[in-house]
């Protein structure tokens, strides 16, 4: 049945419509999910990148309400925002328009935010619309009412009175998320105050909903084949499991139970907090200029001292307390903001890891569908040998020994070294759903690989458009993309029957030696596996596996979120140097660290960054230091990094508003043992008297310690120092002395340890002494 067009055909009834009527039954269909008009899913732009991104096509999305009689049936999973599918569209006799839709398939958690265009609105007890900057009328002009989809529901009363002859109590809707809009007809002299935008054509209605309720087998109280015990989560391990069990079809003693340890993993790894560096709030009511407090709906991470900001005119307030959600400051507000302006702060408490925010529809084919879940985690679902389903979140894990595929295994294998340059890229355009921007998707910035960018001569961009509801969820993902796709590391290997035994596995031991000569021995990633029949073993794609993958540090890479209001781009801060990069031994006597010394700035808010990554990598482990030397230069020691390798190292700072500077330029180090320095000597202490100087230190702990020697200089400078006497030979740890005889003056005295190859570790000292 066609569409019914609303006409304006009087001056004194506004509310009109041609005698026709549009009626639909109300069946299980739904609406399509509408996020700013973006895709949930797209094709990679490079094929690498295929693997790891959302699988399908674009599917055709409009933002506006479907009329059609055949609808697809849509279901979401998370927090989305949902446009409806006409089933109803009508006039009363008395000029009321009467409008009713389907929004979604099956029983959802609950309904957030009524919206009306792009107005997020205030529902009354008795169902009407609240006015809002002079619109939709005095609280009696647009009633609005819905159903959450219960197995059995209630037909809309509003709709039995206002049109009997065509809505009864029939008209349940049962299992389907329904909504329904009457607009009461005005005088022509107040039409454009209450419906400015057209009319009830223009006010279309859409729910932004807690959708579908998923099993959660962690929690003893909910039951598989009870749905009825199950609870809301937009937990992605969940959402892909209820997918799988409830559209996929795969039965729950069958295909989860025998391997529900692996799926446990993963839901904890998708539940862990992750930290944020910045915290956003909506005021829920109307600040008026000179107000010291606003009521927000977020307060997560704020904290007495922090300045908050007015996103849409830059107003910023330092918060003096917190009472509940209310924030007070002292000092009046300069302008009046209404109700839902966007608040930031810096320090946004925490999220869980993986979350989802997605529609889809019934038409799409399951692999489309499970693909854009399993992007939202970069999980990895795998079946077994008994058909169970193996799960493995988007999470770096040590491999198990036994898994090892080497020459006992392979019947024959590809391997490849690098990227070719067509399939290379150094940035990831990147998408989420914000709940700033009133659930539609918006760009955040962009994951850049600056030294490759730098490198190339150009930005080489690939999108990726995740359902996922927070741009630093989306970053987060993107660096797990950029590692995988450019992993130098990768290629394909066939197996005989032994090889069988990592069906189900995502990372596994791999060695590929011919000849003598090893092309790769290390922890690979299984992509994509298949049973091979002329073998009777498996094939298996594979990439290098890089453990800096999941390394995170919110300040330095959790990027800028999409803008909101009129926000002044900052001052860019300077470009740190680095003056020296030095390999060590740490404590342990396994593993190394840097020793980095920076060009200093003169600031009492500077937060120092460093980063390392072996040379054959593309991710960063990026984390907080602190600089451990008072004098002018910034001393940072980096956290453990692997031995016997080649190391590249940067730093950055940011200060107190949060402004992070641009990473040095990196210098890259070698860890080789032979050439690690030791740690420093500890303990040092020296004095002068009459005629000499004496003092003493703890020699370094570091297993391939060698020897310490004493320098003395005339000046600050090193360089101007020479060795006195000979070489202290004791062993690690012991304590040194020396008594040197010296002529009157002022002396500066440095303690040097070396390894066993005369490198040497960072100097203790200078100790400045005066002989007389």
């Amino acid at each position: 049945m066609g569409a019914v067009a609303r006409a304006i055909v009087s001056p004194l009834s506004i509310i009109d419509r041609d005698l026709g009527r549009m009626v639909l039954q109300v069946v299980a269909v739904a609406a399509n999910f509408i996020p700013g008009g973006q895709p949930i899913a797209a094709a990679a732009a490079l094929a690498l990148a295929t693997l790891f991104k959302p699988k399908g096509p674009k599917p055709e999305q409009q933002e506006r309400a479907v009329k059609t009689a055949l609808p697809a049936r849509v279901s979401a999973y998370g927090t989305v925002r949902l446009y409806g599918a006409y089933i109803l569209y009508d006039t009363n006799e008395d000029g009321y328009a009467c409008d009713a839709w389907a929004f979604h398939d099956g029983r959802i958690n609950a309904i957030l935010w009524h919206y009306l265009r792009d107005v997020r609105v205030t529902i009354n007890g008795g169902g009407f619309v609240q006015k809002k900057n002079g619109e939709f009328g005095d609280g009696d002009t647009i009633r609005i009412g819905t159903r959450l989809g219960l197995a059995t529901e209630t037909a809309f009363s509003e709709l039995i009175s206002r049109i009997p002859g065509v809505w009864s109590a029939n008209h349940r809707g049962d299992g389907v998320v329904t909504g329904c809009m009457i607009s009461k007809p005005v005088k022509a002299k107040n039409f454009n105050d209450v419906y400015p935008s057209g009319g009830p054509d223009s006010n279309v209605l859409s729910l932004v909903v807690e959708a579908q309720r998923v099993f959660d087998w962690r929690d003893p109280a909910q039951d598989p084949d009870d749905p009825g015990t199950w609870k809301f989560s937009d937990n992605a391990a969940l959402c892909t499991a209820h997918y799988y069990m409830n559209r996929a079809y795969k039965d729950w003693s069958t295909h989860f139970l025998p391997t529900i340890d692996s799926w446990t993993a993963a839901a904890d790894d998708c539940d862990v907090a992750m930290a944020l560096k910045y915290g956003t709030g909506r005021t829920v009511v109307t600040a008026s200029a000179g107000a010291t407090s606003v009521t927000l709906d977020n307060v997560n991470g704020l904290e007495v001292g922090a300045t908050i900001t007015f996103l849409s005119s830059n107003e910023t307030k330092i918060v003096s307390s917190i009472a509940g959600l209310t924030v007070h400051w002292s000092g009046g507000l300069t302008y009046e903001y209404d109700p839902d302006n966007v608040i930031r702060w810096l320090g946004g408490g925490t999220e869980p890891r993986y979350r989802v925010a997605l529609a889809h529809k019934h038409t799409d084919s399951h692999k489309v569908t499970i693909g854009n879940l399993l992007a939202c985690w970069d999980g990895f679902v795998a079946p077994r040998a008994d058909g169970a389903l193996v799960a493995w979140s988007g999470r770096y894990v040590d491999p198990d020994p036994d898994d090892l595929i080497g020459s006992d295994e392979i019947v024959s294998y590809s391997w490849d070294y690098g990227v070719v340059d067509e399939d290379q890229f150094n940035e990831v355009a990147i998408s989420y759903l914000s709940a700033d921007h009133d659930y539609t998707t918006v760009d955040a910035s962009a994951w850049q690989d600056l030294d490759a960018i730098s490198a190339d001569g150009e930005a080489k961009s690939t999108p990726l458009e995740n359902a996922v509801p927070s741009h630093a969820q989306a970053r987060r993902l993107a660096k797990r993309l950029t590692a995988k796709t450019m992993a130098p590391n990768r290629g394909s290997v066939t197996t005989n029957t032994r090889g069988r035994k990592i069906r189900g596995k995502r990372f596994i031991p791999l060695h590929i030696e011919e000849a003598g000569a090893v092309f790769f021995s290390g922890t690979a990633e299984i992509v994509r596996l298949r049973r091979n029949l002329q073998t009777g073993g498996v094939t298996f794609d594979w990439i290098k596996a890089d453990p800096n993958v999941d390394a995170w540090n919110p300040a330095t890479e959790e990027g800028e979120p999409a803008p909101v209001g009129n926000r002044v781009a900052p001052q860019a801060l300077g470009t740190p140097t680095i003056t020296s990069a030095t390999a060590e031994l740490d404590a342990s006597g396994t593993g190394a660290r840097v020793r980095i010394i920076v060009e200093g700035y003169e600031r009492d808010d500077i937060t120092w960054y460093a980063r390392w990554r072996s040379t054959t990598d593309a991710s960063w482990n990026e984390q907080e230091y602190t600089d451990i030397d008072a004098g002018p230069a910034a001393l940072l020691v980096t956290s453990v990094v692997p031995v016997e390798i080649a190391v590249d190292v940067a730093v950055a700072y940011s200060v107190g508003d949060g402004r992070v500077s641009p990473w040095s330029a990196s210098s890259t180090i070698s860890t080789s043992t032979a050439n690690l320095a030791p740690e420093p000597n500890t303990a040092f202490t020296a004095a002068g008297d009459i005629g000499h100087a004496a003092g003493g230190w703890s020699n370094s702990t570091s297993s391939n310690f060698g020897h310490s020697e004493l320098w003395i200089g005339t000046t600050t400078s090193f360089g101007s120092a020479s060795q006195v006497g000979s070489d202290f030979t004791g062993g690690p740890g012991v304590s040194e002395a020396f008594d040197e005889l010296l002529t009157t003056g002022t002396y500066y005295v440095w303690s040097i340890a070396f390894n066993t190859s005369d490198t040497a570790s960072a100097r203790t000292g200078p100790i400045e002494v005066t002989v007389t």
